[in-house]
């Protein structure tokens, strides 16, 4: 699991999540749509009705070969021990 600081562009080593009940509803929702083919160059957002937003994706050996799969500080966060 990697987060990253969208704001800094770093890599976070510490986070809390918390989620009212819809918003862990779509968070699953998104979970779901991006296991049906997890190998997709595709990301998915939970965002809550005040507008924070969560993206989510699933990395996999052959997307975190791909350069254009993710961002330069996306990459970093992955080569980070």
């Amino acid at each position: 699991m990697r987060i990253l600081n969208g704001d800094k562009q770093t890599a976070l080593y510490k986070a809390q999540l918390y989620f009212t009940f819809e918003e862990a509803l779509k968070f699953v929702h998104a979970l779901q749509e991006l296991l049906r083919d997890p190998e997709a160059n595709e990301h998915e957002h939970v965002i809550s009705s005040d507008g924070r937003d969560v993206s989510i994706s699933i990395a996999t050996p052959r997307k975190l070969q791909d350069l254009n799969s993710y961002s330069p500080a996306e990459q970093r966060m992955f080569q980070e021990p």
